[in-house]
């Protein structure tokens, strides 16, 4: 497969490569838009975001001066491919066009890459024993909890920092992936302006009933 090459900003500063080969629909791709949306990279000395994703990954993350998007064909295709290509081709991209970090939102690294890598935890259920036994003890969904708790927990070995949502969620990981706790950070998710709205007023209590019930959301 062909490597296309970076576009490299004017004065060749720093390259973020961002690994979304596993992140393809729902509350992964909107929390990689909106991270992007509200980012700049440029205050941290990154002149250059380059995405690396299938389709759906890409076609709604923001237009930016900093950012590349970078359609990976292969993404599109079966979790079998998606593997392959973040194992033995992602790694090549990192070193070939020189980027200085590596940024893998979805969890999971190359087992090897030349640079510095950050894996973010997003998905706390691969960790949560007690959870996965609801699913029976030879289901499809416990072998693949347990697929994706042993490759998360090696790429967080391995990478040169971590990112937890809540500090619940980094006390439960490293209670299971033994690591030094240097360079963890814990930031979690924002709110989207969409979802702000004046108070509304409330009826008072007398006036509910079992027909017309209180609703809590």
């Amino acid at each position: 497969m062909q490597i296309p090459p970076i576009r490299l900003s004017r004065n060749n500063e720093f390259i973020l490569v961002v690994d979304a080969s596993n992140i393809r629909a729902g509350g992964g791709v909107t929390h990689l838009c909106q991270l992007l949306a509200a980012a700049n990279p440029e205050e941290s000395g990154f002149k250059q975001v380059v995405v690396l994703g299938g389709r759906l990954s890409l076609e709604n993350l923001p237009s930016r001066n900093w950012l590349q998007k970078i359609h990976v064909p292969l993404l599109d295709k079966g979790l079998l491919f998606r593997f392959l290509w973040q194992q033995l081709i992602l790694p090549r991209y990192v070193r070939i066009n020189g980027a200085d970090a590596l940024f893998s939102p979805g969890g999971t690294r190359p087992y090897r890459v030349d640079a510095p890598s950050f894996v973010m935890s997003q998905n706390l259920l691969p960790f949560e024993q007690g959870e996965a036994s609801r699913f029976g003890l030879l289901s499809r969904m416990r072998l693949k909890l347990r697929l994706l708790r042993l490759s998360q927990a090696h790429s967080m070995r391995r990478a040169y920092g971590l990112i937890f949502l809540t500090r619940y969620a980094k006390d439960q990981v490293l209670k299971l992936v033994a690591r030094n706790t240097h360079r963890i950070a814990i930031i979690p998710h924002g709110v989207e302006e969409r979802f702000f709205s004046r108070p509304r007023m409330a009826s008072p209590v007398p006036t509910y009933s079992c027909h017309n019930p209180f609703r809590f959301l």
